[in-house]
């Protein structure tokens, strides 16, 4: 006779599967912290290393940690660690929490710093793997081109594209279609720096924190807020609201305010705008079929 599993056999099942890979994560994520720590002769398990000595070790973690092949770990994966390692201390009764306690603020700064960089250097998003991006050199002839800047339409939506699309890590794609205008939102530190926001998960991948793009007053010309807030003054009021398509079809007859008609940019559209970049840069760029 065949055995039919009751719902509590599949939930046990299933409890004990997540329990299995819970186990498994924690154990790698320490493992390779400590073969870390072990290289820079600290051999002590780390649940016995003080909090500010394991503070700063994991500061540097951070920043130095590099995949076997020596590639850069995307954000999400250091985030991963981070939560696997406080899961491993708390089961051995280490009395503070790396991820929520004072005493470990330095290495969550520094964490915080390393997927900024991940995210805006090397296009290590949250949206994906490694994806290629417009490079530093690119950028700067697209920028004496007047290709990307905030002087026409065209120019004022590549240039907010690029800077989304450096900040998040997704370019084309269904990613692009679903930005709301609502999603981003503009914000101020305490010590009174502007900043952007990206406040909903898009729902790739697991959220750990959300995404935030800040102001750079030394250099005004390329500051990517103060291109978001031209972007916002050149919207039309009906397309402020927060279910508003963040990316708006060019208007190029434009009123002298009204820089984008009030229509989404279409789908072909989104996903030709890094061919189209790269072209007016002088790259070679091989066109592929987004996955949606």
């Amino acid at each position: 006779m065949i055995h039919v599993c009751s719902m509590n056999e599949i939930t046990k099942f299933i409890e004990k599967e997540k329990n299995l890979r819970t186990v498994y994560c924690t154990k790698t994520a320490v493992k390779i912290f400590h073969e870390w720590l072990s290289k820079r002769n600290e051999t002590r398990p780390i649940n016995e290393i003080a909090p500010y000595d394991l503070d700063n070790y994991l500061a540097s973690y951070y920043q130095e940690a590099k995949q076997k092949n020596g590639t850069e770990y995307k954000p999400d994966t250091l985030s991963g660690y981070q939560g696997r390692i406080e899961y491993y201390l708390k089961e051995k009764g280490y009395s503070f929490s790396i991820v929520h306690d004072k005493e470990f603020a330095k290495s969550r700064k520094s964490l915080a710093k390393k997927r900024r960089e991940l995210k805006v250097n090397k296009g290590k998003g949250k949206y994906g793997h490694t994806r290629e991006v417009i490079t530093a050199e690119e950028e700067k002839i697209l920028i004496e081109k007047g290709i990307i800047g905030r002087e026409s339409p065209a120019a004022l939506f590549y240039a907010v594209w690029l800077n989304n699309t450096k900040w998040l890590g997704f370019q084309g794609g269904h990613a692009d279609r679903d930005l709301k205008w609502g999603d981003i939102v503009l914000k101020e530190s305490a010590d009174g720096l502007k900043y952007l926001e990206l406040i909903r998960d898009l729902g790739q991948t697991q959220n750990h924190d959300n995404p935030k793009l800040f102001e750079t007053p030394k250099t005004p010309d390329t500051c990517p807020v103060l291109t978001w807030k031209k972007y916002e003054f050149h919207r039309h009021p009906e397309m402020k609201e927060a279910t508003s398509p963040f990316y708006l079809s060019i208007n190029y007859s434009p009123s002298i305010q009204i820089w984008c008609k009030k229509a989404p940019m279409g789908k072909n559209s989104l996903n030709d705008v890094l061919s189209y970049l790269k072209e007016k840069a002088g790259s070679v760029f091989k066109k592929r079929k987004w996955k949606c």
